[in-house]
Order: C-alpha cells, then sequence, then structure tokens
C-alpha cells in the first residue's frame, strides 16, 4: 500500500511539473531567444583591446516590466563585467545579486562556473563615451520544473546521507554513554575493579578442581578427546567463595598439544559467575571456556581428577567500557547509515512535490484547518503545506516520512523566526502536535511485528492519541498565554537591529 502511495505522488508530482512548463512554454515566460534591453556604465572606461572589462549594468523598470510581463523590479543597478573573446562578448552579474523573477530563475540556467548569471551581449556599439545601450541574450530556459524534480533526487540523497552521517557521532557518543552507564561508569568500575583484584576474586593462576570423565575412553595419542567435566558444587562454593552452583556436568574436550593439554568447555554452556565472566576472557576463537589443564595423571580408568588454570582476569569493568565505547559507535553507524535510504527518499519527494507545485495546492487545501492552529503562519507560505505533509504521515503510521517531513517544517518556520535561539509559538505547537502522535492507522513496525493481532490495539491506540492530541493543543494555547511565556516570545519582542547584526 505504502509504494501505491509514493508511486501515485511521484506521478501527480511530474503531471503538476509538466502542466506548469508547458504553459510556461506556450507564454513564453522566458522570452527565450530576444534580447532584454540593458544600459551599460563602464566605470574605468571601455578598452576594446582588455579581455575582461568592469561594467554596471542598469536596466529599466517599466522596460523590465513591459519585456517579462511582470510586477517585480530590479535594483537600481548591477555590478559584473564584459568577457570579451573571438566568438563575442559575454556579459556577465557578479555572484549573489539580488535578482527578481524570472530572472532569478534565468540565473539558475544561464550560469557562468562561478555562478553569475551571464548572457550573450548583441547591439553593442563601443563609442568614447561611458555609457552604452545594448541587448542580452540568455541561454534558452526549458521545463524548470521537471529538471528540478531531477536535480532533487541527486541533490537530497547526498542531503540524506549527509544527515545521516552526521548522526553517527551523536548516536555513537550517547549509546556508549548509555552502555558506560550501564557497566556503572568510569570511576565505579574502577573502584569494583581494585576490589576484585584485592579479593582475588577470580582466583587468577589457581587451579580449580574437576573431574574429568570419558565418554569414549582415553587416548593420550589423540588429538582431541570428547570428555565430560564435573565441578563439584561444595569444592567450587568454597573455591570462588560464592552461593551460586554449577551445573551437574558440562560436555567438552581436551586439546592435547606439545605444550601441553588444554580443556575446553562446548560453547553456549550455562556458566555460573564468576566462571561467566572468566569465560569472556579465557575463551578459544569459537567462544568455548577454555583452561590450561593441570595435576591430570592419565589412567587406563574412564575417570580421573584434576584442576583447570584459566587465563588472568583484570579490570572487567573497565574493559566493558572500552568495547563499549567501540561497539557502540558501529551500533550508531549502522543505525545512522541505515536512515541514508530513508532520509534520501522522502526529502527527494518532499522537494519534488514542493517543484511541482503539490505543496502550494495543498496549503490551500489545508489552510482552513491548520490556520486556526499556527494562526502566525502567513496563509500562502510553504510551511503550511509540510506541517500538513507531516501530521498526514504521522496520522497514518508512517513514521519514517513524518520524520524528515517534520525537519522540513521545522526549517520553514524557522524562516518566519526573528530570534535564532528562541522557538516561535508555532513551533512549539507543531513540537507538541507531532509529540501526541496522532495515528489512525497503527505504524507500520508495530504492524509487522503483531501482524492481524494489531486490531485489538486499534481502538486503544485512537483513543489516546486524540486525547493526546487535545491535551497537547490545549496545553501549548494555555502555557503560551502565560505573562513569563508571553515575554519571551520572539514574534511579540522580535530582536533589535543591532541585537540581529550581533
Amino acid at each position: 500500500m505504502l509504494n501505491y502511495i509514493w508511486a501515485g505522488l511521484i506521478v501527480t508530482s511530474f503531471v503538476f511539473a509538466l502542466g506548469y512548463d508547458v504553459r510556461d512554454l506556450s507564454s513564453d515566460k522566458y522570452r527565450n531567444g530576444r534580447p532584454l534591453p540593458v544600459e551599460l556604465t563602464f566605470p574605468e572606461g571601455y578598452d576594446s583591446a582588455a579581455r575582461r572589462v568592469p561594467v554596471a549594468i542598469r536596466i529599466g523598470p517599466r522596460e523590465y516590466a513591459s519585456f517579462y510581463r511582470t510586477s517585480q523590479a530590479p535594483d537600481s543597478s548591477y555590478p559584473g563585467y564584459l568577457l570579451q573573446t573571438r566568438e563575442g562578448t559575454q556579459i556577465r552579474l557578479a555572484a549573489g545579486a539580488k535578482l527578481p523573477e524570472p530572472l532569478a530563475t534565468i540565473g539558475k540556467v544561464s550560469k557562468s562556473r562561478d555562478e553569475e548569471l551571464q548572457g550573450r551581449l548583441v547591439g553593442f556599439e563601443p563609442a568614447p563615451a561611458t555609457t552604452a545601450a545594448a541587448g542580452v541574450v540568455f541561454e534558452p530556459v526549458r521545463f524548470v520544473k521537471l529538471n528540478a524534480i531531477a536535480d532533487a533526487a541527486l541533490t537530497f540523497a547526498k542531503t540524506g546521507a549527509e544527515i545521516a552521517l552526521g548522526l553517527i557521532g551523536v548516536l555513537a557518543l550517547f549509546l556508549g554513554l548509555l552502555k558506560i552507564a550501564e557497566d556503572s561508569g568510569i570511576v565505579f568500575a574502577l573502584g569494583y575493579d581494585l576490589r576484585d583484584l584485592s579479593s582475588d576474586k577470580y582466583r587468577n593462576g589457581q587451579p580449580l578442581p574437576v573431574e574429568l570423565t570419558f565418554p569414549d575412553g582415553y587416548d593420550s595419542a589423540a588429538r582431541r578427546v570428547p570428555v565430560a567435566v564435573r565441578i563439584d558444587p561444595r569444592a567450587y562454593a568454597s573455591f570462588y567463595r560464592t552461593r551460586q552452583a554449577p551445573d551437574s556436568s558440562y560436555p567438552g574436550y581436551l586439546l592435547q598439544t606439545r605444550e601441553g593439554t588444554r580443556i575446553r568447555l562446548a560453547t553456549g554452556a550455562k556458566l555460573p559467575e564468576p566462571l561467566a565472566t572468566i569465560g569472556k576472557v579465557s575463551k578459544s576463537r569459537d567462544d568455548e571456556l577454555q583452561g590450561r589443564l593441570v595435576g591430570f595423571g592419565p589412567a587406563p580408568a574412564a575417570a580421573g581428577a584434576a584442576g583447570v588454570v584459566f587465563e588472568p582476569v583484570r579490570f572487567v569493568k573497565l574493559n566493558a567500557i572500552a568495547d563499549a565505547a567501540l561497539t557502540f559507535a558501529k551500533t550508531g553507524a549502522e543505525i545512522a547509515l541505515g536512515l541514508v535510504g530513508v532520509l534520501a527518499l522522502f526529502l527527494g519527494l518532499l522537494k519534488i512535490a514542493e517543484d511541482s507545485g503539490i505543496v502550494y495546492a495543498l496549503v490551500k487545501l489545508v489552510r482552513p484547518i491548520l490556520r486556526p492552529l499556527f494562526p502566525e503562519v502567513p496563509p500562502d507560505h510553504p510551511a503550511l503545506g509540510m506541517i500538513a505533509l507531516n501530521l498526514t504521515a504521522t496520522v497514518f503510521g508512517l513514521g519514517n516520512a513524518a520524520t524528515p517531513f517534520g525537519i522540513k517544517a521545522m526549517e520553514e518556520l524557522q524562516k518566519l523566526n526573528p530570534s535564532e535561539d528562541t522557538a516561535t509559538n508555532s513551533m512549539v505547537m507543531l513540537l507538541a502536535i507531532n509529540t501526541a502522535a496522532l495515528q489512525l492507522v497503527p505504524p507500520v513496525l508495530l504492524l509487522a511485528l503483531m501482524g492481524t493481532q494489531i486490531n485489538t490495539l486499534i481502538f486503544p491506540i485512537l483513543t489516546t492519541t486524540v486525547l493526546g492530541l487535545i491535551v497537547a493543543i490545549v496545553a501549548t494555547r494555555l502555557l503560551g498565554r502565560l505573562r513569563g511565556y508571553r515575554a519571551s516570545d520572539p514574534n511579540r519582542n522580535p530582536p533589535s537591529p543591532a541585537a540581529a547584526e550581533a
């Protein structure tokens, strides 16, 4: 079902985009191939032999309005330069110039490598005077919306990757801190480790008495001999000074080499403490508890007594913290990298919807519903469309989609915020509604885990989220009216120009 929804969104976006582009082409919105009249002024004089000549470009507001059939007006003058080559003369406006529409859109197509608006100069007659009239022909502009959709697919794939990679450090840090806290922290860990060393908790270097039974008989010439290891509960309790007791027997085998005989217990054996902790240090490559066999005198009998000396165990807690730093750095990276595809997909779809005009159509549709909740947002601002997409994804249980939509909605609301470090009432309201997370459809993850049993939770989920939404909206409105919160409202007390510049 989810695949059909996003496929429908993509197809609808392409239809909207194609409709806008066809309309622009039929109306010749960008006046392709026609020269825009301009007036050139040479502050340092004109030099026909120079490759680059500084120039100030003036575009008459009336001529501009008539040429492009628009009510927007250009600035009084734009700095730039002429680039004179054998192929002809190019004119370029300085990068960062504030251009009116549709010149701003033309500048995204007809531009130099340095992002300067450029065009071919025509009708230019050099004269001794420092001022001359001419025309500028820009590169043809076609299918703006469709090209924006194609660019969005690449741009937001990169954006999604950057966001997810940026989370690696944060996730690794907090997951690592969580594991460190679980493992008692560095100071506490050191205290525990010193206590264990002073009390010789793990009996380092001392042999644990065991009784060996050979179900297939003992063969001194064999490299590997199956064995059943029995640890007497009383001897174990006395040896390790613990109340925990071992199982009646553990399967394993002897590994006989020139260096001596080692004993290994089968992987997965249920070991009591502190033997379980010793097994994390004194182990084989296959995670089998192993130790050096001492006091073993082979005999024709099928059983024999011996002792097992394990590898020394020291600083257990500190080692656990070090392992946590590496393990959870990897976990954080895996979680963050797993978000790359999700963020790239939904941010790309969001950009497609925005460039194709769907967002602005959605704004008109949801304006009567959202305006009472977000009165500070202008009626036609794209923030309302982003909020609608975010809330729709949340209502239908699409958590992965709701996250990038919510991020984009907050970015749009921040554009209306006069303060950089204080949230507006609209931002708080969006956060509160998202926290309540009204859901008509159970989350996809929960549905995948529970299957058809999710039906028993639909009514409780709906009831609790509706009540949570009501409480969130009422609490936000009431708190926003308190004197202390009103005093910190950025829209009520916008920062002074001097503070904003600082």
